[in-house]
């Protein structure tokens, strides 16, 4: 699970993330071409007199709607990149403020690198598919994701690893008082 998200009134997991960035990029896209053909109107008009207050308010939403909604758009794009869920992000951000003494997150090296980061391109290919054209369709496409078994980059699976076994030697040691 990546996380509840009440705009769509559902959990955003595997079986749904292209369908999630789908909807994030066509209400940004909406929330541009409101701003773009209002502004359009307004720049026609060339004075406030002319311009009705209702389309007035409706290019400041415009405008909100393309600011707010592009920035989180992208933010998850970055997400897909890296190869990250909401919460791990959340999570790697207090460990790495310093803000969590624990262990990053499962399956992140001591370093802070996740063992699923395949790469940007295999990260986009393994949420929204190798066909092009159905990155921006919402159509079903057959991707072999079951929710359990990820890709992953077998050299920081080994760095993971070493650190799992020095951990697990620290953790043996007994305390000396």
């Amino acid at each position: 699970m990546d996380h509840h998200c009440p705009w769509v009134n559902g959990c955003v997991g595997v079986s749904n993330h292209r369908y999630y960035m789908q909807f994030l990029f066509y209400t940004t896209l909406l929330g541009t071409w409101i701003f773009a053909t209002i502004l359009a109107a307004f720049k026609q008009f060339d004075s406030l007199a002319t311009f009705d207050a209702i389309a007035l308010c409706v290019l400041i939403f415009g405008g909100i709607l393309t600011f707010i909604l592009g920035t989180f758009t992208m933010s998850h794009v970055w997400l897909i990149m890296k190869n990250r869920t909401t919460i791990e992000n959340n999570i790697f951000q207090k460990w790495k403020a310093g803000k969590s003494q624990d262990r990053c997150i499962t399956m992140f090296t001591e370093t802070g690198k996740n063992v699923f980061n395949q790469g940007k391109k295999n990260n986009w290919l393994e949420v929204m598919g190798d066909q092009k054209l159905l990155w921006f369709l919402p159509f079903s496409s057959k991707q072999e994701l079951d929710g359990v078994h990820f890709g992953y980059n077998p050299d920081t699976l080994i760095v993971y690893n070493s650190d799992k076994s020095a951990r697990a030697i620290e953790e043996a040691k007994p305390n000396a008082i």
